[in-house]
């Protein structure tokens, strides 16, 4: 399953550095999914995105992109830089054993689900 994410000028306005649960991209997925539990986290194999429990990964060929504007998000007020502007992208549910693979890999342990 694939969904289109637009970041909008709000959602960036309404997004706070260094919080996945309340980033830009979360803020965005919150809005468009209609979701309550959102965590957006650039990993080892690409960025992760969990939506109420489902996994997402951005696309490949979108994952640049996407990983600049959360890095020009994060760093923005600490820098003094102007927050980056809106991005749309595509992200794609991911199985389970791909994410208890990078969750392991990152956390060291291994997700209940």
């Amino acid at each position: 399953m694939k969904h289109k994410i637009n970041v909008t000028k709000k959602d960036i306005e309404n997004g706070k550095p260094a919080q996945p649960h309340a980033c830009p991209i979360s803020q965005s997925l919150k809005r468009i999914l209609k979701a309550k539990n959102v965590f957006t986290e650039i990993g080892f194999e690409g960025i992760w995105i969990d939506v109420d429990g489902v996994i997402y990964g951005v696309n490949d060929k979108d994952i640049d992109y996407v990983e600049t504007f959360i890095e020009n998000f994060d760093n923005h007020l600490e820098y003094k830089y102007k927050p980056p502007k809106p991005i749309s992208f595509e992200i794609i549910k991911k199985n389970k054993r791909f994410f208890d693979r990078w969750y392991a890999n990152y956390f060291g342990e291994t997700k209940e689900h």
